[in-house]
């Protein structure tokens, strides 16, 4: 008989960080009224990992929906190694194992609830002088609250930050005392917070509303009707707002202060969102039917200068929004398996600051059923003042559809996240109709499988190409121009690769390099790109194309290979101009 699955969670119960792959992590597991701590090894990349020992009944998987994981009598929670040490030495008290256990488990809003990878309760003037006191450095304390803030918010997470979350963890459970109350009915309660007695009445208002941190449950309110909407975001807090009706059958556990949510396995249909106030799901243009519990993730496109999709074979597995907080797209990269980060292209679309984005689209796939998409894919559509329509994506075989918005004071992008798993449904609001010229087909693909992204050459201001470290080849290139508008092609993997910029470039120049994909016998594409302010040159090697700054370079890729067109329109016809690399 096989051994039952022990679903591995991506983040520390203790510290509440994220696990790196190899990481020493054990597993806490409540088997009756015992605490069970049993080697889990190391954090696996995905899967059921194969380190177990012979006396261990259970495996250790990290698979999403996995239908062979024990969520019923095993509750279990995983911690880093050295941090479940270290609780254990802080913690005098005598049922301390319980008390971590309880930590950890809770953090998990209900008994098999997704992740949610909120933002950890990061202190970061605590951990600032926590490394004056470690590190000799008294003079830190001196520093201003405000610096010291935006310090050790560069500095997370970090082995310093997760050695005070685990302390301090400690130092509240010495101080607290362990206690049980009886669980009460969801229906039953008007309000209740985190520390605090839950206040029960009868004749409550019909909308309930729970929030949701890194901690696990953090408030439970009532609200007399749905939050008109408002846009507001947070990457600390995700939110429950359904009528009572839906949750009748929700009981609520109550323990030292703590609570968690008891839902059967078939009333486990919730929406979840990272906004208090988020727009009707019937309203939502692009919607697919939705069942199961499912957490949506909202992005602010007034708001950001940039997005970086992470696609593979078509579908998108996640989306950065970059902002002055979040400026580099590997945070949400690495959140991805190593598995699929070895098959995921990054597709950047800048938003400059002189430049206003009028409209947003996304085109999908079209099949001729109730549900009207094959699959959930998606290729990307914008229109700016001074870029003009920038189309990127995968390019779809058949019929599409493209449902478009316009941008006025608001435009929230809506799409859904789910561990290890890719974006299945996606939409923005509000709904605001707009007259509008259609955006045009997508040239037919050059590979299989291969993402799509085109800009004028003409009155670049700046070009900058990034290449390939190890290879030297061709990952993307961003274009700034004249006027204030940006637009990339390929792979601009911002923060990762070797970057090369070139002012007021007079010519685009291509190598085309083929190489053997490892331990196969397939042939990749490739392409070295460089450039220069002379139009008259010479390159050291042969085989090099130089082309004027005229036309239109297009440039189809995957994350490991691509191929660049320029496309010049003579007398309105538009032809290839022979350089196809």
């Amino acid at each position: 008989m096989s051994r039952p699955h022990i679903h591995i969670h991506p983040q520390c119960g203790a510290c509440g960080d994220d696990f790196s792959l190899g990481q020493e992590i054990v597993a806490a597991i409540r088997k009756s009224r015992s605490i069970h701590i049993i080697n889990a090894f190391t954090f696996p990349d995905y899967g059921v990992s194969d380190e177990a020992a012979a006396d261990i009944e259970w495996h250790f998987c990290r698979k999403p929906s996995c239908s062979q994981c024990d969520d019923g009598a095993a509750d279990a929670a995983t911690l880093h190694v050295d941090c479940y040490n270290l609780f254990r030495q802080r913690c005098k008290a005598s049922d301390s194992l319980y008390r971590l256990w309880l930590t950890a488990a809770w953090r998990r809003p209900w008994h098999g609830a997704p992740s949610f990878r909120l933002a950890p309760d990061a202190d970061a003037i605590k951990t600032m002088r926590l490394a004056a006191t470690a590190c000799s450095l008294p003079q830190l304390t001196t520093v201003p609250a405000e610096i010291l803030q935006i310090i050790g918010a560069y500095a997370q997470p970090s082995p310093l930050s997760r050695y005070r979350t685990v302390i301090d963890l400690a130092a509240d459970w010495n101080g607290r005392e362990l206690s049980c109350q009886p669980s009460l009915p969801l229906s039953r309660i008007a309000s209740w917070e985190r520390d605090e007695h839950a206040v029960v009445g009868g004749d409550l208002s019909p909308i309930v509303k729970v929030t949701i941190d890194c901690w696990g449950l953090k408030r439970i309110e009532r609200l007399t009707d749905y939050p008109s909407f408002a846009g507001k975001r947070s990457d600390a807090e995700t939110y429950i707002i359904e009528t009572q009706d839906r949750l009748r059958d929700v009981r609520v556990q109550f323990q030292s202060g703590l609570a968690r949510l008891e839902i059967s396995k078939e009333a486990a249909d919730l929406q979840l969102w990272d906004t208090p106030a988020p727009p009707p799901l019937k309203s939502l243009r692009n919607m697919p039917k939705i069942t199961g519990t499912i957490q949506f993730a909202t992005i602010d496109l007034k708001k950001v200068y940039g997005l970086t999709f992470f696609v593979t074979n078509g579908s998108t597995l996640a989306v950065h929004s970059h902002t002055r907080r979040r400026p580099r797209p590997d945070t949400t990269f690495n959140q991805l398996s190593r598995q699929r980060q070895r098959h995921t292209a990054w597709v950047y679309v800048p938003f400059p600051s002189k430049d206003r984005l009028t409209h947003f689209g996304i085109r999908a796939p079209h099949k001729f059923t109730k549900s009207p998409w094959a699959k959930s894919d998606y290729s990307y559509l914008f229109r700016f003042e001074l870029a003009g329509d920038v189309m990127v994506g995968p390019n779809f075989v058949g019929p599409t559809q493209d449902f478009i918005w316009p941008v006025q004071e608001q435009l929230l992008l809506i799409f859904n996240v789910a561990e290890l798993a890719a974006i299945s449904a996606m939409s923005a609001y509000p709904n605001q109709n707009s007259e509008m010229q259609p955006f045009a087909r997508f040239s037919k693909p050059l590979f299989q499988d291969a993402c799509f992204s085109s800009a004028p050459l003409e009155n670049i201001a700046l070009l900058h190409i990034y290449s390939d470290a190890e290879t030297g080849l061709c990952r993307g290139i961003l274009a700034e121009y004249n006027n204030g508008s940006q637009r990339a092609l390929g792979e601009c993997r911002i923060g990762l690769d070797p970057v090369c910029t070139y002012q007021s470039p007079a010519c685009l120049c291509f190598a085309r390099v083929t190489r053997i994909r490892p331990r196969t016998s397939i042939e990749l594409k490739g392409t070295k790109v460089s450039s220069d302010n002379q139009s008259k040159h010479k390159h050291d090697e042969e085989g090099w194309a130089c082309c004027p700054m005229q036309g239109t370079l297009q440039f189809w890729f995957t994350n490991e290979q691509s191929v660049l067109d320029v496309m010049i329109d003579e007398a309105g016809s538009t032809s290839s101009s022979g350089i196809l690399v």
